[in-house]
């Protein structure tokens, strides 16, 4: 994106601007994940995640996820609604194992 009239370097120092100033308000309201019935999901279990995201003044675009439970991946963007929010869905690799305790969506 470099050219010779740095208009890239532009671009990102522009994106990145925004990011920093709309960040505060980004919003993780509920995130789903299935793919695991009954019993403790197990490292490298491969699970279908659902993030529902409220970005404030942020556009839609991927979203990467980071638990402490999975590597981090990029959710695709599945469906925006009114006032920034959207759903963003995708796979997710368990690192380690998750006790059969914690409910999964």
């Amino acid at each position: 994106m470099l050219n010779a009239d740095y208009a890239g370097a532009a671009m990102l120092a522009a994106w990145k601007k925004r990011a920093k100033t709309g960040w505060p308000s980004v919003l993780v309201e509920h995130v789903e994940s299935s793919g695991v019935v009954g019993g403790a999901a197990e490292a490298g279990a491969l699970l279908s995640g659902r993030t529902f995201v409220s970005l404030g003044e942020l556009p839609p675009t991927t979203y990467t996820s980071r638990s402490c439970t999975a590597r981090s991946t990029d959710l695709e963007l599945a469906e925006s609604y009114d006032r920034g929010r959207c759903r963003f869905d995708g796979p997710i690799v368990l690192d380690r194992g998750v006790p059969s305790a914690i409910s999964y969506g």
